[in-house]
């Protein structure tokens, strides 16, 4: 079958896992992909290809809002997401009472991982109290919510 083209993934290491069967893990694959793989060898300056494989598709992650790290923080700490595919995207932080108090995303951002730091300040560049926070991700039509604590 010619499920080309191919790219080489270097001396790669297969481990017999049977008799006739043998394991390979690809660590730059990317979520909501599909890869084929084939195994080839050089014999006197020939390249022989033993077999390829089917496609495999690697499932896409969910849309995902990370805990907060580190966690209590002072002064600053990182908010981590995951988007499954490209969105509007928007990340803000509201206090206990529920009043936005700064935005640190907002616009259309592509599929993958993100991080935005925050560094304790609200819209106006004025720093807040120590207290608990909450951080908001709104993707598209879904929100998600998680709570930081911030020691001065």
């Amino acid at each position: 079958m010619d499920g080309g083209p191919f790219e080489a993934v270097g001396a790669a290491i297969i481990e017999r896992t049977g008799t006739t069967s043998y394991a390979f893990t690809d660590e730059a694959t990317e979520p909501g992909k599909s890869y084929a793989y084939q195994v080839t060898y050089l014999l006197e300056g020939r390249t022989i290809v033993l077999f390829e494989t089917d496609a495999v598709a690697v499932p896409s992650l969910p849309l995902a809002l990370h805990q907060n790290y580190p966690n209590p923080f002072n002064p600053t700490t990182t908010i981590g997401y995951y988007l499954p595919k490209p969105a509007v995207v928007s990340v803000d932080v509201y206090d206990v009472a529920g009043s936005r108090l700064a935005t640190l995303v907002e616009g259309r951002q592509e599929a993958g991982p993100h991080a935005v730091e925050w560094q304790g300040i609200d819209g106006f560049g004025n720093p807040v109290s120590s207290g608990v926070y909450f951080y908001r991700l709104k993707a598209g039509s879904t929100v998600l919510t998680r709570k930081m604590i911030l020691m001065r």
